[in-house]
């Protein structure tokens, strides 16, 4: 085990050795959050090259590609060291010998997720139960990073979100929250993988969102 660092008097950090600054490999399709000896880290990707993981110390929300990230220089950890996942929360997106999806329940060592990776034909989901070892939980994707289902799927869901607001007179609330649903499926393109489904969705998240 071993890691590279560079040292000064106000604060640790650590940096990539001037060697792999050359030529980046791809960063991992689905970054593990885990659990370091110097706090959360995620794994922004793991090079073929030598197994080394690079991990992006402290911040485990933003992608690579977003402007508050590149804003800033983080501190990152390179190491071959295996580290566990952090423990899964309901809510977390997370990774099972299934695929990804989102873990809807815990209950006695037994955790329920619904698979985002698996789609049947209308609107059902796919689930699963898993008992042998706790899932993965990795960083949920950045709005750039989803495909249109899932951009349809969270703009649903803060349309749910908005009409709580509007039940409880917080029309303020309920009308940020309608424009952000429309936001995020602002400028969704579709392809072969999007189902009527999806495109029917699209439709009613524009009308009734752009109505309120």
């Amino acid at each position: 085990f071993y890691e590279i660092m560079n040292m000064n008097s106000s604060s640790h950090r650590y940096t990539q050795p001037p060697s792999s600054r050359q030529k980046q490999e791809p960063e991992d399709a689905d970054q593990v959050i885990v659990q370091t000896d110097f706090g959360r880290g995620l794994i922004v990707r793991t090079r073929k090259i030598d197994g080394i993981k690079e991990i992006r110390l402290g911040d485990v929300k933003s992608s690579s590609s977003s402007p508050a990230f590149r804003r800033r220089e983080p501190n990152m950890l390179y190491t071959p060291k295996d580290y566990p996942s952090v423990p899964p929360c309901i809510g977390d997106d997370v990774i099972c010998e299934y695929g990804r999806g989102v873990l809807k329940e815990i209950a006695d060592d037994k955790y329920t997720i619904e698979l985002a990776s698996w789609r049947l034909s209308g609107r059902s989901n796919v689930t699963c139960h898993v008992v042998s070892s706790p899932p993965k939980v990795v960083r949920k994707h950045a709005l750039h990073e989803m495909d249109s289902a899932e951009k349809v799927a969270l703009a649903k869901s803060q349309k749910a979100e908005a009409a709580k607001y509007f039940s409880e007179k917080d029309y303020t609330g309920a009308l940020n929250t309608y424009a952000s649903a429309v936001d995020k499926v602002r400028n969704v393109q579709h392809d072969h993988t999007s189902s009527n489904e999806v495109r029917a969705d699209l439709v009613v998240i524009m009308i009734t969102c752009s109505n309120n």
